[in-house]
């Protein structure tokens, strides 16, 4: 169970990931046009939750999955 409890700490909700990554993201409407255009890998990946209706991010993985998006388009 604490597991679980430790999991959840690292859930934030998209406006505080957005401004502890506004190098990557400067502002909100990015960050929301890039969970837009990747809910579906974000989703799989376990970065992207949705919880009593609000989206919520794993951190670490959510970071995952830019890196990842941002490698493949820079190979593109």
């Amino acid at each position: 169970m604490e597991g679980h409890a430790n999991a959840l700490q690292q859930l934030l909700l998209p406006h505080r990931y957005q401004m502890s990554r506004e190098t990557v993201f400067p502002s909100p409407t990015s960050l929301s046009w890039f969970m837009r255009q990747n809910r579906e890998r974000l989703t799989k990946a376990g970065a992207l939750l949705q919880v009593g209706g609000r989206n919520l991010i794993d951190e670490a993985r959510f970071d995952e999955v830019v890196v990842e998006v941002g490698r493949e388009r820079a190979a593109a």
